[in-house]
């Protein structure tokens, strides 16, 4: 899978955005050093649904 492959997957698989998420939320609240918004900007924004832009 390609690097753009994946962001597609990620962007358009809700279920797999959640598990992301969750695991960032694990991450930060274990001292991760990527702030909540940050992680919110990059689901949200860098891996959009192509089939929705």
């Amino acid at each position: 899978m390609t690097p753009v492959e994946l962001a597609d997957f990620l962007g358009c698989q809700l279920h797999v955005q959640a598990e992301a998420w969750a695991a960032w939320q694990e991450f930060t609240a274990e001292g991760g050093d990527i702030e909540e918004n940050e992680a919110e900007y990059w689901l949200d924004v860098e891996f959009p649904c192509p089939k929705h832009n």
